[in-house]
């Protein structure tokens, strides 16, 4: 061993010495409140451990004597730390919109014993089977399950490429590294949670691993596994299952025409060498042609793709306008986003072109499979722009992460020949230093994409337990009668696990989303929402306002938004825990009574946990004296300083939420309703608004933030002393001017009514769909 190798060796035990002491200290400061960002919150003791240990695993990789099975632990045990970090910082849940839904699809399943949901039965079952097995909870097991599937895709796309290229050695090597780069999530459709979609395009390694073992000869021993992974894959999701029968077909399609042009032991048309095409088809059909929520999804689809509407190019167009509204760009969010896919669809290619020069040049070396699956791959690369322009947009993302797994497969075996080609040329430690600079280089642009964050103009998916308890105890006494409305965060993703069906919450929470009436409109009707004739709650969580006022810098509900309704005195504070509010407006005051359906102005329809009704402060009633409010601010209040302000620079960049690439508040793979004009929409149909008084006491003179705490305890009613008369200072802004941008109530899974695909949810969301795309129309496609 000479001395650079002891070095590497040497430096190899600091960087996993400093990673373990990294995720200790993680562990020991677990998150309080709402964060904005897991990277910028995070010790930094972590993030220099675990660039050491991608560094230096990316150089023992590639280098030629050195343990390469050093190397893989210690980069595996950085990414793993990675994907593990929101259970390591002790996050309650991850994911506020479809991940939400399947939470509550398992709690069901816990609940019941059996099987409610059908649409995506593998996740919902394996976590429910975890849980039990394990004795840990549903959104634990829900995201621990969200990372073994993380983890699968760098080792099979490893094994993937191992198997089609046993000849060169670095070539598994380069593969292990390009699966560390997790091209397939991009945040939009591919993400790390409770997403079956997700989960699908992760796993799809393992079916491709199967097939290769197949046609490589191994017929007896993977036919059994082809079988049981695609029924099990069907049962994952069957919108990506339907994109594997594509696959699958074209690459069987491309085999036969191979066998008419070039006559080969490998290849010939006999049935037994397209059995696993035979099977997923078969297989798919069988099991999805009688789901009529699948052949309903799939006509619609259709449909609209043969329309060809355009309509998912103008909603791109239109999120990026809301991006430059931000301060961000097109262009600096395709580089965090795409530039790796790019490269690695450059060398997909590249691997086309040596391809075609092999089979020119001799028929003897022709790689037949790998051939046939890029020509197999096609065909889902032009579902990618049948969607984007037939106006099913936010479809096309899932639909690439598909595409960026075969493409990482591809793209390895290309960097494999093209490392072998210059090695002959430059000599091999200078292509390793090429190698190495360009790992490290997509490594730095790959791992803040991993989770979302205001690197790329999002707020991540943490759910604190405060927002999951103050909704709960909201839920206790509501009166389904009167909608809640929500600036980003959907109520109704709060009642699928904070309620049971048979209350109807949930289904109710669904209509108003689906009426419009449920996402606020902006500014809250420029601060008049008060005035609505009809009685309604308004719920504020954290994450509301630290996406919104701090990382969207009041794009559609600023600080004196939120202090409006703190402050106004015809707005009642009904219920606090820190991190959630829930206030009431009195509806027309004109009445005596207010609604037949909603409690008079001045009341609650809650009441404490105790059970004892309390009355709220309203118009009808004489608000205290700021000395009053002041004191009994300090003694009733269950709010703290809030962690917002630190949470805005998440990942690294600042911007907006549930902009082009945030989904919104509701993003479920099968369903959402469409978002494309919510700015005007929720002005128009959410509330019925007059003009307020110029001198409405309304208007808050501070200039701080409002307060919402990191307390995770029990909400408690808060007397409206203090709402009435406490001056929540904010900046300054005016921020009235209406943009047209992409609702962002919440996160969608998988697909989608979702974080980045926030769009509106249908019913399809309350049972677990996995709607993934902001403005997604009623009824998504699968």
């Amino acid at each position: 061993m000479d001395q650079i190798d002891r070095a590497t060796y040497s430096v190899s035990s600091v960087a996993f010495i400093l990673l373990s002491v990294g995720i200790l200290l993680a562990y020991r400061s677990p998150a309080t409140g709402y964060e904005l960002s897991i990277y910028t919150e995070t010790t930094m003791v972590y993030w220099i451990g675990f660039a050491l240990s991608l560094v230096v695993a990316t150089h023992i990789l590639l280098s030629k004597n050195l343990n390469k099975y050093l190397g893989g632990t210690l980069g595996g045990f950085a990414v793993a730390s990675l994907l593990l970090l929101p259970i390591i910082r002790g996050y309650h849940h991850v994911g506020a919109t479809d991940a939400m839904s399947h939470w509550g699809t398992v709690q069901d399943i816990l609940q019941a014993g059996e099987i409610l949901e059908w649409r995506y039965p593998a996740l919902h079952v394996g976590t429910a089977i975890w849980a039990l097995i394990t004795g840990g909870s549903a959104n634990t097991m829900l995201y621990m399950l969200a990372v073994v599937y993380g983890l699968v895709f760098p080792i099979f796309v490893f094994l993937s490429v191992r198997r089609l290229e046993p000849r060169k050695q670095n070539a598994k090597y380069i593969a292990l590294l390009s699966g560390l780069l997790f091209l397939p999530i991009n945040q939009l459709g591919v993400r790390i949670e409770a997403h079956p979609t997700s989960q699908a395009v992760l796993f799809l390694p393992v079916i491709l691993f199967a097939t290769i073992l197949y046609y490589k000869n191994l017929r007896s021993r993977s036919s059994v596994l082809i079988v049981l992974l695609v029924w099990f894959y069907i049962y994952l999701h069957p919108q990506q299952a339907a994109n594997l029968v594509l696959l699958l077909g074209l690459l069987s399609v491309s085999l036969i025409i191979l066998d008419k042009r070039v006559s080969t032991e490998f290849i010939n048309t006999h049935n037994h060498h397209h059995f696993p095409t035979l099977v997923t088809g078969i297989l798919f059909w069988l099991l999805m042609s009688g789901r009529e929520f699948f052949v309903n999804k799939l006509e619609l689809s259709v449909e609209r793709i043969i329309s060809f509407t355009g309509r998912g190019i103008e909603t791109v167009e239109g999120r990026a306008s809301s991006v430059d509204a931000v301060g961000g760009s097109v262009g600096e969010i395709f580089v965090k986003l795409f530039l790796i896919a790019s490269i690695f669809c450059g060398l997909y290619v590249v691997n086309v072109l040596l391809i075609g020069w092999s089979v020119k040049r001799t028929k003897r070396t022709i790689p037949y499979f790998e051939l046939s699956l890029t020509i197999g791959v096609l065909g889902v690369v032009g579902m990618v722009f049948f969607y984007l322009a037939g106006g099913i947009s936010d479809q096309f993302a899932r639909h690439l992460g598909f595409v960026m797994v075969v493409v990482t497969i591809l793209g390895s075996l290309s960097l494999a020949r093209l490392y072998s080609l210059l090695q002959s040329k430059l000599g091999s430690r200078s292509v390793q230093s090429v190698f190495f600079i360009f790992f490290v280089c997509c490594l730095a642009l790959s791992m803040p994409v991993i989770h979302s964050s205001s690197f790329i103009y999002k707020g991540s998916g943490h759910v604190p337990e405060s927002h999951v308890s103050g909704y709960d105890t909201a839920f206790e006494y509501y009166d389904v009668d009167q909608p809640i409305v929500y600036a980003r965060s959907a109520a109704f993703r709060y009642a699928s696990v904070t309620t049971d069906s048979s209350s109807g919450i949930e289904r109710r929470l669904i209509d108003y989303h689906e009426d419009e009436i449920g996402p606020a409109p902006i500014h809250f009707d420029n601060q008049s929402i008060h005035t609505n004739e009809n009685p309604l709650y308004v719920g504020v969580v954290g994450s509301d306002i630290a996406r919104d006022a701090e990382l969207y810098n009041g794009f559609k509900f600023s600080y004196d938004d939120f202090a409006y309704l703190e402050n106004h005195p015809d707005i009642n504070k009904v219920v606090t825990n820190g991190q959630f509010k829930l206030y009431q407006t009195p509806g027309d005051q004109d009445t005596e009574s207010g609604a037949s359906n909603a409690s008079r102005p001045g009341t609650s329809n809650f009441s404490n946990t105790t059970g004892d009704n309390f009355e709220q402060i309203g118009p009808n009633s004489s608000a205290p004296t700021d000395e009053e409010s002041t004191d009994s601010a300090d003694d009733d209040t269950t709010t703290t300083e809030s962690d917002t302000s630190d949470d805005s620079d998440e990942d690294t960049s600042e911007a907006a939420d549930g902009l082009p690439i945030e989904p919104d508040a509701t993003d479920d793979e099968d369903s959402s309703a469409s978002t494309e004009d919510e700015a005007e929409s929720t002005d128009t149909s959410s509330t019925e608004s007059t003009e307020t008084d110029s001198g409405d006491p309304s208007e808050p003179d501070a200039e701080e933030p409002p307060e919402i705490g990191d307390d995770g305890s029990e909400p408690s009613v808060e007397d409206d002393s203090e709402s009435d008369t406490e001056e929540i200072p904010g900046p300054d802004e005016n921020d009235s001017s209406e943009a047209n941008v992409e609702d962002d109530g919440g996160d969608n899974d998988d697909d989608e009514t979702s974080e980045t695909d926030d769009g509106d949810a249908s019913a399809d969301d309350a049972d677990g769909g996995d709607n993934e795309s902001a403005g997604a129309d009623p009824t998504p496609p699968i």
